[in-house]
C-alpha cells in the first residue's frame, strides 16, 4: 500500500514538473488587468481589478519612496529582471503591444511612429508592436499582452535564487513604513 501511494505521489509530482504552464498577462487599459495561468486541466484567472474585503488601497508617494529607498528598489528590480529574462528563455513566448493615440504634437507623434517602425524588424516574430497614430490626440492608450509557456521545474529553478537574492529584511522594513503611513501620498 505504501509503495502504491509513493508511486502515485511520484507520478503526480512528475506531471506537475513536466506539463507546460501557460502564463499570460493582459492590460487593456489603466482599469483592466488580467492574469491567467493555464495548467492542464486547470485554467486559473486572477482579476487584477477586484480588491479583497473592499478595502481602498493607500496612496503611496512613489517619488519619495524611490528617492529614499533607491538602492533597495534598484536591487529588487534587477533581481526580478533576471528572473523574467530567465523565464523568457523559453522558445514559446510572445509580447503584443497595441497602442493608439498621440503625443499632443504631430511632429513628436511622427517621430515615435518612425522609431517604432524602424525597430520592429529587430524584435522578430515573438514581439509585435502596432501603433495607430492620432496626430492631434493628447495621450496614448493601448493594450499589452504577454504570454509565456514554461515548465514548473524551470520556474522553481529560477524562483529559488530569486528568493535568496532579494533583500527580504529591507523590503519588510519598507512595507512596515508604508503601513505606518510614512510614504503617504495624500499629504504631499
Amino acid at each position: 500500500m505504501l509503495q502504491i501511494s509513493l508511486t502515485i505521489l511520484f507520478l503526480v509530482i512528475s506531471y506537475i514538473m513536466i506539463v507546460p504552464v501557460i502564463i499570460s498577462f493582459s492590460v487593456e487599459s489603466s482599469l483592466s488587468r488580467d492574469l491567467r495561468i493555464k495548467f492542464f486541466p486547470f485554467d486559473i484567472r486572477i482579476d487584477g481589478n477586484k480588491r479583497k474585503n473592499g478595502k481602498k488601497r493607500k496612496k503611496v508617494d512613489f517619488e519619495r519612496l524611490l528617492f529614499d529607498e533607491f538602492k533597495t528598489v534598484k536591487q529588487v528590480f534587477s533581481v526580478f529582471w533576471k528572473f523574467v529574462k530567465a523565464l523568457f528563455k523559453s522558445k514559446h513566448h510572445y509580447l503584443n503591444i497595441s497602442l493608439q493615440g498621440g503625443f499632443g504634437s504631430p511632429d513628436i507623434t511622427g517621430i515615435v511612429l518612425g522609431t517604432i517602425e524602424a525597430i520592429k524588424p529587430a524584435f522578430g516574430d515573438r514581439i509585435t508592436i502596432v501603433y495607430y497614430p492620432d496626430m492631434m490626440a493628447q495621450s496614448v492608450s493601448g493594450n499589452l499582452n504577454i504570454e509565456a509557456v514554461v515548465r514548473m521545474y524551470s520556474v522553481l529553478a529560477e524562483a529559488l535564487p530569486l528568493i535568496v537574492r532579494l533583500p527580504i529584511l529591507t523590503i519588510s522594513k519598507i512595507f512596515i513604513k508604508i503601513k505606518k503611513g510614512e510614504y503617504d501620498g495624500s499629504t504631499t
